[in-house]
């Protein structure tokens, strides 16, 4: 019997659709793969930590994340707080305070000194400072920042040896294209906003190159920045622009191009709770 072209035309679709949905699928397995569950002396070992992370934005995504992915059963439960004081870490507790202004980076370097030594840094078994993507610009001087870092982080270590002062990468924003994006864009500058330029990603970039190469087999680093520009698929996203190469988020990660959608921040918190699980507790370090 001849095969009605309306016949054919549903036969094509319809094996279109199973293709479609393999990928989908294969995609599905990786993502779930990338989220798995934490195991439960990892969950036990972060719960009897005191973690201080002084943080803005991205950093609300990432502990977002973390209460997320939390088990509900008591003997895992992580006591989440807002750090304010010595008072906050009379248990253990993954402490967390916005510090500076964005757009800021020194303002949050100087917070962050006053919140450790508010009486914290006698009490955390781990201290870290996340900066922003916004925190860089084009007339940041990045070797002036990291320097300005650099400095804070040795002070602290000399006044706090017991506690462990950890590092993390700057992280990064995504490209978008097309008329929303453009609206947006142009709406903001009406407005007088920072509008998010994705070549900075290359001076994000080059303080987190620096960042690594001074304290790599030093200190504990969490790669943030590697995490949001590595696809569900372990594929790196680079972008370029002016003749600069550089790694970029991966567009999957976020609604705005900047901040972390549930996806992005189940795949970072998973990282982020491994990270700090493995740090020694206090005055336990080599």
């Amino acid at each position: 019997m001849a095969m009605t072209a309306a016949r054919r035309g549903w036969l094509m679709a319809t094996a279109l659709l199973a293709l479609l949905g393999c990928g989908e699928a294969n995609h599905e397995d990786k993502v779930m793969a990338s989220t798995a569950q934490i195991s439960a002396t990892e969950w036990q070992a972060l719960a009897q930590k005191r973690v201080v992370f002084g943080h803005q934005s991205v950093g609300y995504n990432i502990l977002d994340g973390v209460k997320e992915m939390t088990p509900t059963h008591p003997q895992f439960q992580l006591n989440i707080a807002i750090a304010k004081g010595p008072q906050d870490f009379s248990q253990p507790t993954l402490g967390h305070a916005e510090v500076g202004h964005n757009t800021v980076p020194k303002s949050k370097i100087d917070d962050f000194v006053k919140l450790i030594d508010s009486g914290i840094g006698n009490q955390a078994d781990v201290a870290l400072l996340k900066f922003c993507y916004v925190d860089v610009s084009e007339n940041t001087d990045i070797a002036k920042l990291f320097n300005e870092y650099k400095e804070m982080i040795a002070n602290l270590k000399s006044k706090y040896p017991k506690t462990t002062f950890a590092h993390i990468t700057m992280p990064l924003v995504a490209k978008e294209d097309g008329i929303k994006i453009w609206a947006k864009n142009m709406a903001k500058i009406i407005l007088g906003r920072p509008v998010r330029n994705l070549a900075l990603n290359a001076k994000r970039g080059d303080f987190n190159k620096m960042l690594i190469r001074e304290y790599e087999n030093i200190d504990p680093i969490f790669d943030l920045a590697k995490l949001e520009s590595t696809t569900p698929n372990s594929e790196r996203v680079i972008d370029y622009s002016d003749g600069l190469k550089f790694y970029s988020m991966f567009p999957g990660y976020t609604e705005d191009g900047g901040h972390l959608n549930e996806l992005g921040r189940k795949i970072v918190a998973k990282e982020f709770i491994r990270f700090l699980a493995s740090l020694p507790e206090r005055g336990s370090r080599n």
